[in-house]
């Protein structure tokens, strides 16, 4: 469903003229992200997990083809006139690095709770979930701020905002599900953002 979204990006890329350092290290992120989310992610976990319906599938697949090349267009096209790296290129570099460390960590605590505990839920301890039930969410949130900030662009932006709209309500479903699930949930720990939500 996400492979579609790099496929997009990558033709607005190859597509363009604009083969300077920049241009790649924007190929060289979005790759990152998606390629972790559409080649790797999906091949480490369970093969049984619950089936996603076609329909589902179907609006994935639109919503990442249509982002990947407005964010491609954007960044590759015609338009886009010459990019100039500020001091706010740097933070948003660090924000989307730090945001894909934590959102891979947590991936990854989550996949293995199952090989340490045996069959059935369990809670996830260690790195960001001292603080919040889904810091897998909040590292992909910080990896999308972090590009618009780097963008300075309208289509970053909004990827960013939506986003956010997706995977809060998600993270604060998930906190309930655990605070329901576990007598023992830590009372501190928030859904997303440590100490506010």
């Amino acid at each position: 469903m996400e492979a579609v979204s790099l496929a997009g990006f990558g033709l607005c890329f190859a597509l363009s003229e604009r083969r300077d350092a920049f241009s790649w290290a924007w190929l060289g992120l979005y790759a990152l992200h998606y390629g972790y989310r559409s080649f790797v992610y999906p091949f480490l976990g369970s093969q049984k997990g619950a089936p996603v319906p076609v329909s589902v599938s179907g609006l994935a697949v639109v919503f990442n083809a249509f982002n990947g090349t407005i964010l491609g267009g954007a960044l590759f096209g015609a338009a886009s006139g010459g990019w100039v790296p500020t001091g706010w290129t740097a933070l948003g570099f660090a924000l989307f690095g730090v945001g894909f460390a934590v959102h891979v960590h947590a991936d990854s605590v989550l996949r293995n709770l199952r090989k340490i505990h045996g069959p059935g839920y369990h809670m996830p301890k260690g790195g960001l979930y001292r603080w919040v039930s889904c810091p897998n969410y909040l590292g992909e949130i910080m990896e999308w701020i972090g590009f618009a900030i780097m963008m300075n662009h309208l289509a970053g932006w909004t990827f960013a905002v939506w986003t956010a709209a997706n995977l809060v309500p998600r993270a604060v479903a998930h906190h309930r599900w655990y605070r329901a699930r576990f007598d023992d949930y830590p009372a501190r720990r928030k859904a997303i953002v440590p100490g506010v939500l």
